[in-house]
């Protein structure tokens, strides 16, 4: 209890305070109006009471908003927050700091206020002193705090502006802060915004040159070949090019949280906007656009989907290219300490064919693919497609890897004929027996049977994988629905997991403490049928690109119940019981 007293008077008091690792400011006399770099917005303690609430019934401890506000009033002598507005948001505002942009930043939290002077009585038992500041009357007040900083807390009608020094630029000219956060507080109950576009030139040759510098240093590691350290560094410094490349091309970045109490759904969000009229902006406003023939791989049982389309950029298909490399080098080092000797050279060769085939998959600029994992007991299986390169003979390629695999004494193989919309696919099947000493046999089993089955096709324009139980049956399955299946848009990334199959699987697989654990997991999330899933989407917006997360009812149940169990360490005696 005393940890937990501990934790939320500091958490309130950090809160109240923003500022407090910000550099004091050292501007000139009379601040003018500053440009923000960066706004964070929050919603009002009501409305977060309110998602406090929502978790907690979700979760089983429908007290728990009342418990935690109960525990803040006895940390703050009965005081609770008082003097703070509690129907209004909450922001902190970062901006380059004048006259001279160049030398830094200031930063100021705006709380939203009845009565300043008794919000200060609430906090100051935790700070050394509390006192109006010398020559500014009585609507500044100094907060001395016990580590040494000083931070300044000025009124400005029914808002407090909280910084580290008193002529923090913007501070005193702000008269409304909601005005800089713009659609935040309605779209979003916690969110930031960074404006890419105002940052200091300064500063960003800066960062470039010290990441360039940190790229330089780095070490090799101990169990590093020298192929691994240079790709590495290489793939550090492609990244480090994007992401300069980017930030030229960006106008602005979101990220934003919200919980939606009607859909019980809680919502993670990075907007990125491009500036108007580069080739950035029009790339992104074309996103979306592509149509695919590949939805029969979506399959409706599915536990688990992904489907993507777009295009891959050269840095980022030469970095593949080059991870792919070094991985072919590692393959045949490891080949060659763990084989036997008489399966080195067959081993060798098939390690490079699927690796070659990897490496041309790479070169594909135009990314068009969609796969789905089956997780019902007699029906487990995985199965993929995804757009050729052009011009790779990969029917070829396929039917020559193939021939090596089938040099294996254990493994069986058979051809059927299928077709899709660019002709007639062979789909191979290659399958051979689990051995009864395998590691993990049990769960192999549950998975694929008394036998793993991989199914591999490439036709005109497509290559086709299957594995599981009755691959080929799932892939034929799935062609056909494609065949059937109008060409839609599809958007550049939608993946969609639903918990329920997982958390049933890991039940069945686990032993003692974590099968009583993942059976009470199945029990909660079953309490919101349907509606246990996590979906991740990328797509078009006005003027950029969204990356959007969301998470499900039965997932905030599970993550309440989860963070309960570790919480308590109590491993649970009848796995039915829902606390």
């Amino acid at each position: 209890m005393s940890k937990l007293l501990a934790f939320i008077r500091k958490s309130a008091v950090m809160l109240i305070l923003l500022s407090l690792f910000v550099t004091p400011s050292v501007a000139a006399d009379t601040p003018g109006p500053a440009k923000p770099i960066l706004v964070v917005s929050s919603v009002s303690y009501d409305q977060w009471y309110e998602n406090v609430a929502l978790i907690g019934g979700l979760s089983g401890s429908p007290d728990l908003a009342r418990g935690l506000e109960a525990m803040l009033n006895l940390a703050t002598g009965n005081r609770g927050l008082a003097g703070l507005d509690k129907s209004r948001p909450w922001a902190g505002i970062v901006i380059p700091r004048e006259p001279s942009p160049d030398q830094g930043f200031d930063a100021y939290a705006c709380l939203p206020v009845d009565d300043l002077t008794a919000l200060l009585e609430v906090v100051r038992p935790f700070t050394k002193n509390i006192h109006h500041y010398e020559g500014h009357g009585d609507g500044t007040h100094q907060i001395d705090l016990r580590n040494g900083f000083e931070l300044v807390a000025i009124q400005k009608g029914n808002w407090a502006m909280v910084a580290m020094g008193l002529e923090t630029a913007g501070m005193r000219s702000v008269d409304n802060p909601m005005r800089l956060l713009g659609d935040l507080p309605k779209r979003y109950d916690l969110a930031a915004r960074l404006f890419v576009s105002q940052w200091p030139k300064a500063f960003e040759t800066l960062n470039d040159a010290e990441i360039d510098r940190l790229i330089q240093e780095m070490r090799r590691r101990p169990d590093e070949t020298a192929a691994d350290y240079a790709v590495r560094r290489y793939a550090a410094q492609l990244g480090n090019q994007a992401a300069a490349r980017a930030l030229e091309k960006l106008d602005r970045v979101t990220v934003g949280l919200a919980l939606d109490h009607q859909a019980r759904q809680l919502s993670a969000e990075v907007t990125l906007i491009a500036k108007e009229g580069t080739p950035l902006a029009r790339q992104w406003s074309e996103c979306g656009k592509n149509e695919s023939h590949l939805a029969g791989f979506r399959l409706p049982n599915a536990a688990a989907t992904a489907t993507w389309s777009g295009t891959l950029s050269k840095v980022a298909s030469d970095t593949l290219v080059s991870i792919v490399g070094t991985a072919k080098q590692r393959a045949f080092r490891d080949i060659n300490r763990s084989t036997r000797p008489e399966r080195v050279e067959l081993e060798r060769e098939i390690a490079s064919s699927v690796l070659d085939v990897i490496q041309g998959l790479t070169t594909n600029q135009s990314l068009e693919g969609t796969a789905s994992v089956v997780l019902q007991p007699d029906a487990t299986a995985l199965i993929a497609a995804m757009r050729l390169p052009a011009g790779g003979q990969w029917p070829e390629k396929i039917e020559h890897l193939i021939a090596m695999v089938r040099r294996y004494p254990d493994v069986r193989s058979g051809v059927q004929h299928e077709t899709d919309r660019g002709g007639e696919v062979r789909l191979h099947t290659l399958s051979t027996p689990i051995p009864d000493n395998a590691e993990g046999r049990q769960t192999l089993v549950r998975l694929f049977g008394e036998e793993i089955e991989i199914v591999i096709g490439a036709g005109k324009e497509t290559l086709y994988v299957a594995t599981g139980r009755d691959a080929r049956a799932a892939l034929k399955q799935a062609l056909a629905a494609s065949r059937s299946t109008p060409a839609a848009p599809t958007a550049p990334l939608e993946c969609s997991l639903a918990i329920v199959p997982v958390a049933e699987l890991a039940a069945e697989l686990a032993e003692g403490r974590d099968r009583i654990n993942a059976t009470r997991i199945v029990a909660a999330l079953n309490r919101s049928p349907g509606r246990d899933h996590v979906r991740l989407t990328v797509g078009p917006i006005d003027g950029g690109i969204r990356i959007r997360a969301e998470f499900e009812e039965g997932i905030l149940r599970m993550a309440g119940l989860a963070a309960g169990m570790l919480a308590t360490g109590q491993e649970g005696t009848d796995p039915t019981v829902i606390p």
